[in-house]
């Protein structure tokens, strides 16, 4: 037999679901590391955290200093004209078109395909050579240096330019008819800037290289691959 609570007078019982607990992001912050100092400085920051903001989880990360070495870098940055294995962007000086290729070669070989000047390549952290007085350029005619009785009357020739062999040439002519980029100057009279072009994408894969070219053509829409 079911007794109605009503009837005996018996309240019913109301069950009180506990409150869903709300998951806290904590907030990282690094902390560099020299050791037990350290930590006692992360135990300090949470107690003050906990004190002022009850409801924000601090979680101080020790991180190690730099090294000397990432202040001093031992080796000198490649200038981007003798880079490969590149996707880069060239921009006109006169309008906004733009034009994205790749390179498997150095890129100054590349850009030479398409009209640009040959620059003499510099390291870009080389300095400038100094130019010294002329009176401090004199040498002393009475030295002379040895030299075999084969090469005494050869002419010496110091840091020759570099001149492409014939088949480079013919290479290079032969791209520049086909260059989009030398169609554009052809057709409007405008200037590429050869100085500030940008590498956008590298991979020595030649595969993977061509889809991150594919890939920023398709992002960007340049004006002037379209003409290709």
């Amino acid at each position: 037999k079911k007794i109605c609570p009503l009837k005996t007078g018996v309240a019913p019982t109301v069950l009180t679901l506990p409150a869903p607990k709300v998951k806290i992001t904590p907030l990282l912050i690094d902390v560099p590391f020299v050791g037990r100092p350290t930590f006692t400085l992360g135990k300090r920051l949470i107690n003050i955290v906990k004190e002022i903001r009850p409801d924000v989880v601090l979680q101080p990360i020790p991180r190690p200093l730099r090294t000397i070495q990432t202040y001093f870098p031992r080796k000198d940055a490649l200038n981007k004209n003798l880079q490969s294995n590149i996707v880069y962007k060239i921009s006109c000086n006169d309008c906004s078109n733009e034009y994205i290729g790749k390179s498997w070669r150095q890129a100054t070989r590349r850009h030479r395909e398409h009209g640009a000047p040959v620059f003499p390549v510099r390291s870009q952290q080389q300095p400038a050579p100094i130019r010294l007085p002329a009176q401090q350029q004199r040498f002393d005619t009475t030295v002379y240096l040895r030299r075999s009785t084969r090469n005494l009357n050869k002419k010496i020739i110091y840091n020759p330019v570099e001149e492409p062999i014939e088949d480079e040439l013919a290479t290079i002519i032969t791209a520049q008819k086909n260059s989009a980029i030398q169609e554009h100057e052809r057709q409007t009279g405008h200037t590429v800037n050869w100085n500030d072009w940008k590498i956008i994408g590298k991979d020595l894969n030649r595969y993977r290289l061509s889809i991150r070219e594919t890939l920023a053509i398709m992002k960007e829409q340049p004006e002037l691959n379209k003409t290709v």
